[in-house]
């Protein structure tokens, strides 16, 4: 909206969209990593497993290099987890 407020059940309606989207391409081995910028603000998608993914909300100054590097090193932790 105007005052740089997230609509989350428009923005998760529109992400269930694309990650069903991306589920029908059969991305390699079922992985991806998807990044979505809005004004200051970035929300990152994390593939676990073909039937599960992290979202990361943040702010767009994230390093997102470290951010991947700490994901994958501990993948199997957190699909353990589920």
């Amino acid at each position: 909206d105007l005052n740089g407020h997230i609509d989350l059940d428009f923005s998760g309606a529109e992400l269930a969209d694309i990650i069903t989207k991306l589920d029908r391409t059969k991305t390699a081995a079922g992985s991806y990593f998807l990044k979505l910028v809005y004004r200051n603000n970035a929300l990152m998608i994390y593939s676990l497993t073909r039937d599960y993914f992290l979202m990361i909300l943040t702010d767009n100054n994230i390093l997102e290099g470290k951010l991947k590097f700490y994901l994958d090193l501990y993948r199997d932790q957190l699909i353990s987890l589920l």
